[in-house]
């Protein structure tokens, strides 16, 4: 990865707040798909402070709140551990830790729904990727079990705080717009319409009876 495009990089993930999460996705799909590409360039990003800039904006700041995003969090984690240098410099940052309260913050549960006419959610896409990072990286098992273990923990003391409630959402107001208001009088006319054509045919036939007898 030569000229200026790792310096770009950097300047649009450490600046995610004024690119946006679209740009911030595209930035960090470039370094991980380089990465897993070529894995032996990944030092030279070391050097250049590529990978450290990438933590810092994932750990230190908040992780934005789009499903994208969230759903390559184990991805970009095991691009970033595939050599000793950079599975060091990842657990400084206590990363599952961090990962695993984005289960817990109110901004990122709309993420985690499921799309309708999607068979999975960025829930369920999250628990697969993550049991696929453990698979690939032995070693980081046990960090992830115990911030599963403090994840649940969490939601446990949540559940049994009285402060907390779940409730279903109010029914929302019927709203009347004009569309209806005309549908329902073009309604009324087509039935006076035909009470009027039922009441015409009703009086001829009896004008025919009339006559008959």
């Amino acid at each position: 990865m030569d000229s200026s495009l790792p310096n770009s990089l950097k300047h649009i993930i450490s600046n995610v707040e004024y690119y946006g999460p679209s740009l911030f996705h595209l930035a960090t799909d470039i370094v991980t798909s380089f990465i897993f590409q070529e894995p032996s360039q990944l030092s030279s990003l070391q050097d250049n402070g590529l990978t450290d800039v990438l933590m810092h904006a994932l750990f230190k700041k908040d992780i934005p709140a789009a499903r994208d995003v969230l759903a390559s969090l184990p991805n970009i984690f095991s691009s970033l551990c595939l050599n000793a240098r950079g599975l060091e410099n990842f657990m400084e940052y206590k990363p599952f830790h961090k990962f695993f309260r984005i289960f817990l913050i109110s901004k990122y549960l709309p993420t985690m729904i499921r799309r309708r006419g999607t068979i999975y959610g960025t829930a369920s896409s999250l628990g697969t990727a993550v049991n696929k990072f453990i698979i690939q990286h032995v070693s980081l098992r046990t960090e992830v079990m115990k911030s599963i273990i403090t994840l649940l923990e969490q939601l446990v003391e949540l559940g049994n705080n009285p402060q907390y409630s779940c409730q279903k959402p109010e029914s929302l107001p019927l709203t009347i717009t004009n569309r209806n208001v005309e549908e329902n009088n073009r309604d009324s006319s087509v039935d006076e319409d035909d009470d009027e054509d039922d009441k015409t045919l009703s009086n001829e036939n009896k004008s025919e009876d009339e006559t008959v007898s």
